[in-house]
């Protein structure tokens, strides 16, 4: 709402500084160009530019402590059910051939919810890790379209056969791929 305040507020402008009625192009998709023209919004009239979200550091960490607590409880539970069916059946002695079935099913199904429950917990550190590493030296455009990527193994991979001469990226890569 702000955005079409502002743009209605560029209209009267052109490119030169005339007012000719500047109209931003729209590319193909949708999606509005502007050129290289400065977008000084100082002089545009009753312009709201409070829309933007105020960062709150301590709101945004018990958000992810919150996340990763859950996650947490949900694999301490799946590990309880897991030893839990272990004991139950060590305890058993001898069972039959049904049980040996249900055993094997429980256990499969408890072990499979854990693997992907891992694999999710992997995912969303490398959501959260890959911003602190794009912030802390520079990459190329090709490398930090890869770490963006991070979650998928496979972007992995070909990050680390693009970064073979950065000795730091392409260690991180593979632990990142051994561990998961």
């Amino acid at each position: 709402m702000a955005g079409e305040k502002v743009y209605k507020a560029l209209r009267s402008r052109s490119r030169d500084g005339s007012d000719q009625g500047y109209e931003p192009k729209t590319g193909g998709d949708g999606i509005r160009a502007h050129s290289p023209v400065s977008l000084n919004v100082t002089d545009a009239e009753n312009v709201d530019l409070t829309c933007s979200r105020t960062f709150r550091p301590r709101k945004q960490l018990w958000t992810m402590l919150g996340g990763q607590m859950s996650r947490l409880i949900f694999t301490v539970v799946l590990v309880a059910f897991l030893l839990i069916t272990l004991r139950m059946y060590k305890n058993k002695g001898t069972v039959a051939h049904t049980d040996k079935i249900v055993f094997n099913t429980i256990i499969t199904c408890l072990n499979l919810a854990l693997g992907l429950n891992f694999l999710e917990a992997f995912k969303d550190m490398a959501k959260v890790l890959r911003w602190r590493v794009l912030a802390n030296r520079k990459f190329s455009v090709r490398e930090t379209d890869l770490i963006l990527g991070g979650e998928s193994l496979t972007k992995l991979i070909t990050l680390m056969r693009e970064s073979m001469r950065k000795p730091l990226t392409l260690t991180v890569c593979i632990c990142w791929v051994c561990a998961d």
